[in-house]
């Protein structure tokens, strides 16, 4: 009885005969409100069945609805399809003059609300949203509560992280040149390089764990401000020893990395996991070309008079924009359930319990040392490509910009474009395996570029082929793996467990650097590359071992 009356199928609306109309009884009808009330099976207009009916017309001319919202619930696009369950315990076909409280047209009287309705039966609860037999479980899914803040919310943690890695992509290529200002001899600029990764091995698993307890949100604000704060730090240092330090503050605060991976894992179901670390990925890929770009056309801007503060202060200004836009738009994606459940279970703050168990985990303990595999030959190749170049090509900070650019643009076009498609088509096993084989071939390939001094463009194909295999390999590798430990992990432990990953990537970067640069110096210029590549092949190895343990896939 809640909403409009539909017509019967064939003819136009009529007005309605003053008497009673006996019919069969909606299996659903509503019990009557009043003890003067005709009974239910009078109330029914005898052949009209909502199940009959093709489609919903207006109220006849002498029938009101018996809700005071405006027009039909047609003209309403946000409220869906008819839900045809719902009209069957309303009951078509009401004669108002015979209703109790009801006349014709002219007196204007209606039913009483129903807080003041004589008692009776129980009736189901009316929906929070729509109107009439309109239901709010029929709306597209398009248009549910919950499909518009989830896209919110993640392109919230998207712009999060992209305007994060601008800022680190900004400071990562004057690092070098600014330790100078402080007279930093090779060793400390490497120490400076390996605080970074150091404090973010320390931080991550114990940021994640915090997470798990108390909320991705609080966690991911917090390390967003020190982020910002590092940066003001890095720019006002007076002394090598302050530099140091606020590069520290910047891994710890780096740790947020896995937060936001794992508030994408909580808001993205199982089999869209590896899409949404993907979109992660490409936050990586468009920071580091977005940074290096921006920070050197700074230097040709009015701005230019600051001097190398300025890369740094520039930073500082996108952490605080950063943060801004997080504490409006990022609502908390863990349920009190589950931090109430991953504080019950405890476990050590600095993530050893978590550790332990996932190294009795084999198929976690597997993907972990996999991980760590592939950063370490990676961020081998990222330091000595530079040196690599630099000897074989002649190439300076600005043509070497140029192609951390170009594996930049390919790592936004695979994460942010075509692995969605690749992950249904392939599944993240075989992505696993092909990334894998993909970055052997172009670690292979590269040292067998001849020496070129001045640099020919048309005889460096054989770098951009190597840099594109690498680019393509690593970014189908890293968000498989990372859907997939995400996967295996329980739902109360996604951020421990992404944490405790991310662990074993700083390890790996900072083994990774001196490793490569040392083989650069002690054995020649193409070793480091075909040591990583010999790296791989272990990785390739382990995966195969990996995998075939795994069912979820």
């Amino acid at each position: 009885m809640d909403g409009d009356q539909p017509a019967a199928p064939g003819r136009a609306p009529g007005p309605q005969e003053p008497g009673l109309h006996h019919g069969r009884q909606s299996p659903g009808a509503a019990p009557a409100r009043h003890p003067l009330a005709p009974s239910a099976a009078q109330r029914l207009d005898a052949g009209r069945h909502p199940g009959d009916i093709a489609d919903r017309q207006p109220d006849p001319p002498r029938i009101r609805s018996l809700l005071p919202g405006p027009g039909h619930p047609a003209t309403y696009r946000e409220l869906g399809k008819p839900d045809l369950g719902r009209a069957r315990r309303a009951g078509p076909g009401l004669v108002d003059r015979h209703l109790p409280g009801r006349g014709h047209r002219g007196d204007g009287d209606r039913l009483q609300p129903a807080g003041r309705r004589p008692a009776g039966p129980a009736r189901p609860p009316r929906p929070e949203r729509g109107r009439g037999c309109y239901a709010p479980g029929a709306v597209s899914d398009l248009q549910t509560p919950r499909a518009t803040p989830r896209k919110r919310a993640l392109l919230t943690v998207f712009l999060t992280i992209l305007l994060d890695l601008i800022g680190f992509g900004m400071i990562l290529p004057f690092l070098t040149f600014y330790a100078q200002e402080f007279h930093a001899t090779p060793l400390q600029i490497g120490l400076l390089f390996s605080s970074y990764s150091l404090t973010q091995l320390l931080c991550a698993p114990l940021l994640g764990r915090l997470s798990d307890r108390v909320g991705r949100r609080p966690v991911l604000l917090g390390s967003i401000a020190g982020s910002a704060l590092s940066y003001v730090v890095f720019a006002f240092s007076p002394s090598y020893a302050v530099l140091l330090l606020a590069r520290s503050l910047s891994g710890v605060a780096a740790a947020n990395y896995a937060i936001a991976q794992a508030y994408m894992a909580d808001v993205s179901p199982p089999e869209e996991r590896s899409k949404a670390m993907g979109l992660v990925g490409a936050a990586f890929g468009l920071g580091f070309v977005l940074g290096p770009a921006l920070g050197f056309l700074l230097f040709f801007s009015p701005l230019a008079h600051l001097g190398p503060r300025l890369v740094p202060l520039v930073a500082a200004g996108l952490s605080t924009l950063n943060l801004l836009i997080a504490a409006v738009g990022l609502p908390e994606s863990l349920s009190p359930e589950l931090r109430r459940s991953a504080a019950a279970r405890g476990g050590s703050w600095m993530g050893f319990a978590d550790l332990l168990a996932v190294w009795r985990d084999t198929p976690l303990r597997g993907l972990m040392v996999l991980f760590f595999l592939v950063m370490l030959c990676f961020s081998m190749m990222e330091t000595t490509l530079a040196l690599f170049c630099q000897a074989r090509f002649g190439f300076g900070y600005r043509e070497t910009s140029g192609l951390f650019v170009f594996v930049g643009i390919v790592l936004v076009i695979v994460q942010g474009g075509l692995l969605g498609r690749l992950v249904r088509r392939f599944g993240e096993r075989r992505l696993i395996l092909g990334g894998i084989v993909l970055m052997a071939l172009g670690l292979a390939l590269l040292p067998l570029t001849p020496v070129t001094i001045p640099p020919v463009w048309s005889k460096l194909w054989l770098v951009f082929l190597s840099l594109l295999l690498l680019a393509v390999g690593n970014g189908i590798h890293n968000p498989s793996t990372t859907g997939l430990l995400s996967r295996l992990a329980g739902e109360e432990a996604q951020g421990s467990t992404i944490g405790l990953s991310r662990s074993f990537g700083a390890l790996a970067r900072i083994l990774g650097p001196p490793a490569g640069t040392w083989i650069f110096g002690a054995a020649g210029t193409g070793w480091p590359f075909w040591s990583a590549g010999a790296l791989m092949l272990v990785a390739l190895a382990v995966a195969v071992d990996v995998l075939r343990r795994v069912t979820v896939v």
